[in-house]
């Protein structure tokens, strides 16, 4: 060691590169020089030759003081060896030295799987210099073939590029997918064979565009020192690759890199096999990919793949490992994955979750270069916003600011903060912590039995609670948009899904009726209720004066028609009054406040509109009454109260309601003018308030209800209309039924009662149509109705109708006035009429249909485009 060091040890005669020159010293060439050294030289020669000192004064002739030419101060060939020939043979002897030192060998790789049919590290890196292809390779190429084939024997040529994304290959375009499959067939679909050949030659075009791809990598570019991470995900930008730093570090010890520079290509084939061999995921990911498969349904058949589930379980393992949003990134490309119909394995398990995750990768990045690349660039909150904008949430500052708070993130804005605030924000659906308890609790207060998941009659309950009515068709829709494992019923975080669709409808409103109404600009009272009602929210003066006040958000008391015929509109009379304007956020947060706020009010009063409380409050008379009054006053209503047992559960039920009628009053102090002014319950008090008994008709008519969506959910089943059929249906039935108090005061005529059964009746009755409304229909395009089409009708009405009817079946047919008071069928039994007339061809209405659609001179009413609907 001490004679290597004198050897390599510069003499102390020699100058570093860089001093001045002195001429009659000598050089020695064998000296060893530093690469700073080097640099030194090169800059002194690229100074001196761009201050001209070389071609002015050293290169140039003067003469002496007789006239004569003499020769230069320095003689130039001196100069050019010193400041190009010197250095040039100083970098050839580094560059000699350098080649000496042996490179350092990496570990021997792991031999591990992380599962059946998954290469290990070795055997994808024998796809770098081997064309051997052995047992393993040909069955993973067998299962990859299969996948996408629809009779198991051949598939399409212009399936290709996506089988060989499956298998790996990052460097294979279409374009060269389809030069390699012209020189193999000229049909458009190849078999297993052809396919092995085409595999065999897509490995050597590979095996090329990465030769091609290191040749031009430079490691370390303008002489700066990149970390292994970054170096790795470099050369994985150049293959269109995204991956994040913790999965790259994690895969570099999994390859046996941990300590090394990567700055080799034999380190980064490396780590391009450690990558493949597990798909990209980490260990932790692996094994909840692993714990999802053992969950799914399993086939019978077991192959030398290892275990299968069935195909309708994938999707039910992917959400048990990405959650919603990556079972939904699944579903909009399920059209370009194809799922073998014979069972999964494992290994395509793993491609199935490997290629979702690559595509919200690259949804994130592609958005976070778009956000970098802007010349403005703006604060970590509002990049953020923009971020998650296209991918679903528009989230406010508040939101924002708790998730950053939550996770300790901090600038600068990159990939990897933005995937883990994604993350974070999908794990949550966008709402903060208060919001997400509020949500569940309304979904818990619905469940029965200690069940996890709603009914389709459950979640319109939830939705009315919410102030989201609907009838049982939107039911069925919003159950199809989120039901994400397939069971018909809806669980946590579907209802989460759900309410965050529901919110960003809700504020693509408020955004619109932001920008109609200025409120920017200016806000007043009255434009503050008009962009409430753009918003479909109507609340009540208090209310919105509560809100407004609440954050501190102060209207001028301008009337909106006040400016509404002039023509300089209301964004210049506001701005004569100078009123000031609020922002965005501010104007989200008083809507949002008050669409939550107005079913807390509504619940007050059991969700009764103002003319209802008012003509109950009219036949109730005074606050309180005895509840002996109160059964006789209910006596002719409908409620079941002949029998003892039911007087029973009628006394639970006013309990029940005066519980309710507690609890509303106790979300919201603000109202207390229908709240019971004493906790004492009726059975003890011996008397009801208006407010118990507002609850208590409610349920009665939530029972009542609730059989009617049960009766309509089972027709549903019956029938074979679609969707948009059903919707055209329900129209017509809308416009043809008979008014509830128009029907109630018919009856009452027959049989007087007492005024609170009579307005408790009329709330009771359900929409219904006669049979002449019926006929009436069927008249109107075309059917020619006979007196036995007419009978045959009426027994298929009472049939299909579900009260009983003054007039048997066999008895004498009534004339159509009094059938008409006195049958008909609600919307479930209308449905099945109308299944039943298109089966059987009544009175060829089909024929009749089909004609008036025909006719360019006619009007198609909605009845004949549904009935002529195949």
């Amino acid at each position: 060691c001490g004679s290597m060091n004198l050897k390599c040890r510069r003499q102390s005669s020699l100058p570093r590169y860089g001093s001045p020159v002195t001429v009659n010293k000598s050089w020695d060439l064998g000296a060893v020089a530093t690469v700073a050294d080097l640099r030194r030289a090169l800059k002194f020669a690229n100074e001196r030759r761009s201050q001209g000192e070389a071609s002015e004064h050293l290169l140039s002739s003067s003469k002496d003081a007789n006239g004569t030419l003499s020769r230069p101060q320095c003689d130039t060939e001196k100069v050019l060896t010193q400041a190009v020939v010197v250095p040039v043979k100083l970098h050839v002897a580094v560059q000699r030295i350098r080649k000496r030192k042996k490179p350092k060998k990496l570990v021997a790789p792991n031999t591990s799987r992380v599962g059946r049919l998954m290469p290990s590290i070795q055997e994808c890196l024998n796809k770098f210099w081997s064309d051997e292809v052995n047992s393993e390779d040909l069955l993973r190429l067998r299962v990859v073939f299969r996948s996408m084939s629809e009779d198991g024997l051949h598939v399409l040529c212009n399936c290709l590029p996506e089988l060989m994304m499956r298998s790996g290959f990052h460097t294979l375009s279409e374009e060269k997918c389809r030069e390699v499959v012209q020189q193999i067939t000229t049909f458009d679909y190849m078999d297993f064979e052809d396919f092995s050949d085409f595999s065999e030659r897509a490995i050597l075009e590979e095996r090329k565009g990465y030769q091609d791809l290191l040749k031009t990598w430079v490691p370390n570019p303008f002489d700066k020192f990149v970390e292994p991470a970054e170096q790795v995900r470099g050369f994985l930008n150049m293959l269109n690759v995204i991956c994040t730093r913790k999965n790259i570090l994690e895969i570099l010890d999994f390859a046996g890199l941990k300590d090394e520079l990567c700055n080799s290509p034999q380190e980064m084939l490396r780590f391009l096999a450690a990558y493949q061999s597990c798909e990209g995921f980490t260990k932790k990911e692996v094994s909840v990919l692993r714990s999802a498969f053992k969950s799914c349904e399993e086939r019978a058949h077991v192959g030398p793949e290892g275990r299968l589930i069935t195909p309708k379980s994938l999707s039910g393992g992917l959400l048990r490992f990405g959650g919603i949003y990556f079972l939904e990134t699944w579903r909009e490309m399920k059209y370009r994955q194809k799922i073998n119909q014979t069972g999964v394995s494992f290994y395509e398990f793993l491609i199935h979750a490997r290629r979702v995750r690559e595509t919200q990768l690259q949804l994130v990045a592609q958005a976070v270069e778009k956000i970098c690349s802007s010349d403005v660039r703006q604060g970590l909150i509002e990049e953020l916003r923009m971020l998650c904008r296209p991918l679903g949430f528009t989230l406010q500052e508040m939101e924002v600011t708790e998730i950053l708070q939550e996770q300790g993130l901090s600038e600068p804005f990159c990939l990897d903060l933005a995937w883990d605030f994604v993350c974070h924000l999908r794990s949550r659906h966008g709402f903060t912590k208060a919001e997400k308890a509020e949500l569940l609790e309304s979904f818990h207060r619905f469940q029965k039995g200690g069940e996890d998941e709603l009914s389709t009659v459950k979640i319109l309950e939830l939705m009315a609670w919410l102030g989201l009515g609907g009838c049982i068709e939107k039911a069925h829709e919003m159950l199809r948009r989120v039901d994400f494992d397939n069971n018909g019923v809806l669980g946590e975080n579907e209802f989460l899904r759900l309410m965050r669709m529901q919110k960003e409808q809700n504020l693509e409103t408020y955004t619109l009726a932001y920008c109609k109404l200025h409120l920017g600009d200016a806000v007043t009272r009255s434009r503050l209720v008009a962009a409430l009602a753009e918003c479909d929210i109507f609340t009540e003066n208090q209310l919105l004066e509560v809100i407004t006040l609440r954050h501190g958000i102060k209207t001028a008391a301008v009337t909106f028609g006040s400016f509404a015929g002039t023509s300089q509109g209301p964004s210049v009379r506001a701005a004569r009054t100078k009123l000031p304007g609020i922002s965005w956020d501010a104007w989200v947060v008083v809507a949002e406040e008050a669409r939550k706020m107005t079913p807390i009010w509504n619940r007050k009063r059991a969700c009764f509109k103002e003319p209802e409380v008012l003509e109950l409050k009219k036949a109730f008379g005074a606050e309180e009454v005895p509840v002996s009054d109160l059964l006789w006053m209910l006596l002719d209503s409908g409620l079941p109260l002949q029998h003892a047992d039911e007087r029973h559960r009628f006394q639970e039920a006013l309990a029940e309601a005066h519980r309710t009628a507690l609890d509303c009053s106790m979300e919201d102090d603000a109202n207390a003018t229908t709240a019971p002014t004493s906790c004492a319950s009726p059975r003890s008090s011996g008397t009801v308030h208006f407010a118990t008994f507002l609850h208590l008709i409610r349920s009665y008519l939530e029972s009542i209800k609730q059989k009617q969506m049960q009766r309509e959910e089972a027709a549903l089943r019956s029938v074979s209309f679609s969707a948009t059929e059903v919707a055209d249906f329900r129209a017509i039935f809308t416009s043809h039924v008979v008014s509830a108090h128009v029907q109630a005061r018919q009856e009452l005529q027959k049989e007087p009662c007492h005024p609170l059964s009579f307005v408790v009746r009329c709330l009771a009755t359900r929409p219904r149509v006669s049979c002449s409304e019926v006929i009436r229909m069927a008249a109107s395009i075309g059917a020619r109705i006979k007196m036995s089409h007419r009978s045959m009708l009426r027994k298929k009405i009472r049939e299909f109708s579900d009260e009983k009817t003054l007039i048997d079946v066999e008895d004498e047919e009534p004339p159509d006035d009094e059938f008409a008071l006195e049958d008909g069928v609600d919307f479930a039994g209308f449905l099945q009429v109308m299944q039943w007339m298109s089966d059987c061809n009544w009175c060829n209405i089909n024929t009749a249909a089909e004609e008036l659609l025909l006719n360019p001179r006619s009007v198609a009413t909605g009845f004949s485009r549904c009935v002529s609907a195949p």
